[in-house]
């Protein structure tokens, strides 16, 4: 049963990706559950299948080595090299053979023009499970990025940040992460339990833009458009930033939105609003009368 419904045990969630001449899709929910997840590469034009792999465990084996912070068992699908990721599994795309870094909790991503390094599952909504950690928040920070540049949300979701790599130019960045007694540690003591404090180490700008102490304000939605950065906040404020210092250009009310209920399309921004209706602001297109 989902949301009242029967279902499939093996629904096909989230999306299809089409790469190479071939369409990847995952069907199931839980690698313990109804037979696992079923991953298939298959032709887009004849829908016949090249491969399909069953994923029906998980690579933890102690409880205490706690890899499995900010694991996810499902996830959207994307490209990585020459395989298909969902989560820390790797897939081949010509055989479908499976490989997992269980540690590994940064990806590599090029949007075209110079990579970054991106939390895994930063693009979906998984649960979190590091709730003993002091700081723990069921929500993952907001993440956003093109080319070689990455903009994010710290823990509090009421600082931003810009982080610059240059890794086709030799940077290293450790994308192992912690236990999590080394996360429950960290958290108490001021020092690492978040993916974000990595990140933002080397950060080339950090700006608290959002928070008071009447209504303590968060970050709800991010997105990057070519000459600014929009942030719309939980007490329904949303604010043009400058991708190049931090500093806030243009700000407005315009209401609460959803969980990263933020577009930008044709010169436009969209919002999905708490009240469930969907906000479009720019330009008025005129009229050829």
């Amino acid at each position: 049963m989902t949301y009242g419904q029967v279902e499939s045990p093996w629904p096909v969630p989230g999306s299809i990706l089409v790469t190479e001449g071939k369409a990847f899709f995952a069907a199931g929910r839980q690698s313990f559950a109804d037979g696992g997840i079923l991953v298939f590469a298959v032709d887009p034009r004849s829908g016949k299948t090249d491969w399909v792999q069953r994923l029906d465990s998980i690579p933890q084996k102690g409880y205490y080595t706690s890899s499995a912070l900010e694991f996810d068992n499902f996830d959207l699908l994307m490209q990585t090299g020459d395989g298909v990721a969902m989560s820390r599994w790797v897939f081949d795309r010509d055989t479908g053979k499976m490989s997992i870094d269980p540690w590994k909790a940064f990806v590599r991503v090029n949007t075209g023009n110079g990579s970054a390094m991106v939390p895994q599952g930063s693009w979906s909504y998984a649960p979190r499970n590091q709730t003993r950690t002091k700081t723990f928040s069921p929500k993952r920070p907001l993440v956003v990025y093109r080319d070689n540049v990455l903009f994010g949300c710290l823990e509090n979701k009421q600082a931003i940040y810009r982080r610059d790599f240059d890794l086709e130019g030799g940077e290293q960045f450790n994308s192992k992460w912690i236990t999590g007694w080394a996360g429950s540690e960290g958290s108490r003591k001021n020092g690492l339990a978040w993916r974000s404090q990595r990140l933002s180490e080397k950060a080339t700008w950090t700006s608290e833009l959002v928070g008071s102490k009447k209504t303590n304000p968060t970050v709800n939605a991010m997105a990057l458009a070519s000459n600014y950065l929009y942030l719309a906040d939980s007490d329904g404020k949303l604010q043009a930033v400058s991708p190049e210092n931090g500093r806030v250009v243009q700000q407005q009310q315009v209401g609460t939105p959803v969980w990263d209920g933020l577009a930008i399309a044709g010169k436009r921004v969209y919002m999905a609003m708490q009240n469930g209706r969907l906000t479009c602001l720019g330009n008025r297109k005129r009229s050829s009368k």
